[in-house]
């Protein structure tokens, strides 16, 4: 995260703020790559999910994607992560590629 505001890992960080309390409760982050935009974290505080937070952040990241120049947008997830493919689906996502990646601690 701290390499993501720093723009490092990304170029900007799009957030969510509770209206009444005014606090963060969720976060996108987006790099772009030539005429690609990459999603690379995308985060809903637990109290918060299944209320369109995670929609709204991802439509964010949409819009801020096709003003830089974009035309296509990624993002990677587990394919055991049922909850974020269903997101990305509602919010336009088609399945372009799987693939198995496997992580060993050394």
């Amino acid at each position: 995260m701290e390499n993501s505001v720093a723009g490092k890992a990304a170029d900007t960080v799009l957030v969510a703020r509770d209206s009444w309390e005014g606090r963060v409760v969720g976060m996108v982050t987006v790099k772009m790559t030539e005429a690609i935009s990459q999603i690379g974290l995308l985060a809903v505080a637990e109290t918060y999910r299944r209320r369109g937070v995670g929609m709204l952040l991802m439509l964010e990241a949409y819009e801020w994607s096709l003003q830089q120049g974009a035309s296509a947008c990624t993002v990677a997830t587990q394919t055991a992560n049922s909850a974020a493919r269903s997101l990305y689906e509602r919010c336009g996502g088609i399945v372009v590629e799987t693939c198995n990646d496997f992580h060993c601690a050394s």
